[in-house]
């Protein structure tokens, strides 16, 4: 089961909650405009499937760039990728005794390395300068899903991002 969606099976449901800390750095050359942007960003997330707290800490690492297409800095082409990983094994916690006498475990939901890979590319309009942004595009995400049969998964996902400044 991935993290935060309902199993196909119909299988047990867990929330997640998340804290996060972000570090956040752009740097956007003068004459031509071409941003780019790198985000590293911390997260312990928090599950509860035998009562008490299981705790997973997952590091997100996003490099993006933004290189303008018209002269006005209106229309950009974006592309960005972010790398999850893994920096803690989580779940398959003891949970309890089935009816024949065996221990029960939590379903194991974050392994130690490679969690996934998000990468985007697409087109972005900016509506009000330094307030509204639209970003139309492609995403390719691929998770790792070691306790999975039928493997890894690939998503092919449309995106449309809305940026809103408040300055």
């Amino acid at each position: 089961m991935d993290p935060g969606f309902r199993a196909r099976d119909g299988g047990q449901f867990f929330d997640e909650h998340r804290l996060y800390q972000n570090w956040q750095w752009e740097l956007v050359h003068g004459e031509t405009g071409i941003r780019f942007s790198m985000r590293c960003r911390v997260e312990e997330r928090f599950r509860y499937p035998t009562g008490t707290a299981e705790v997973g800490v997952r590091l997100r690492q996003m490099l993006r760039f933004a290189f303008p297409l018209t002269t006005d800095r209106l229309f950009s082409l974006i592309t960005y990728d972010e790398l999850f990983l893994d920096l803690t094994e989580s779940g398959h916690s003891l949970s309890g005794v089935d009816p024949m006498g065996n221990d029960t475990f939590s379903p194991a939901w974050e392994a130690f390395g490679y969690d996934q890979n998000r990468l985007f590319v697409g087109v972005g309009a900016q509506f009000v300068p330094s307030v509204l942004r639209l970003e139309l595009g492609y995403m390719n995400q691929w998770i790792r899903r070691p306790q999975n049969p039928g493997g890894d998964a690939m998503n092919h996902i449309a995106v449309l991002n809305t940026v809103i400044n408040w300055r």
